[in-house]
């Protein structure tokens, strides 16, 4: 938490403009520990994303239980939308979960229209992949802290 603190002072961001990237891997690790440092983040005012949903120790429990704004979709799930039903169930199946816990999705790894087109029509919140940029450092953007990742609002 310290250093989170740290790095927000340092950069001199506003906490509410910051999203925290959590796998799914971290949570199942500690889960009270990560309980309670995703409480004191979201006191802060940081957004907290769970990255690479589905791809690994996926528990609806996640959803229920820690203070989540973002889930993000693997883009092993987005690559193949054109050609895999299978893919498309389990998007349209996770954006309509997190829709019913009011969490925003996120689809990683958009490359054409054609995905942004169905993610669109699916109800799909935001994207972000190469179809805009590819992942930048902050650097290279002018900023003092980490990398980032253009995202479009399809809403």
């Amino acid at each position: 938490m310290d250093t989170v603190t740290e790095a927000i002072e340092a950069s001199g961001f506003e906490p509410t403009s910051l999203v925290l990237e959590v796998t799914e891997s971290a949570l199942v690790v500690d889960a009270e520990a990560a309980l309670r440092s995703m409480t004191a983040l979201k006191e802060l005012g940081i957004r907290i994303a769970i990255d690479d949903f589905g791809t690994g120790y996926s528990s609806l429990l996640y959803l229920k239980r820690f203070p989540v704004d973002l889930l993000k979709i693997d883009r092993s799930f987005i690559r193949d939308l054109g050609d895999s039903a299978e893919d498309r169930a389990i998007v349209r199946s996770v954006i309509d979960l997190a829709n019913a816990f009011e969490i925003k999705t996120v689809a990683e790894g958009v490359e054409t229209s054609e995905q942004l087109r169905w993610l669109q029509e699916s109800g799909c919140h935001l994207a972000q992949g190469y179809l805009w940029s590819p992942g930048r450092y902050a650097a290279d953007l002018g900023s003092p802290v980490g990398a980032r990742m253009a995202t479009a609002s399809l809403g």
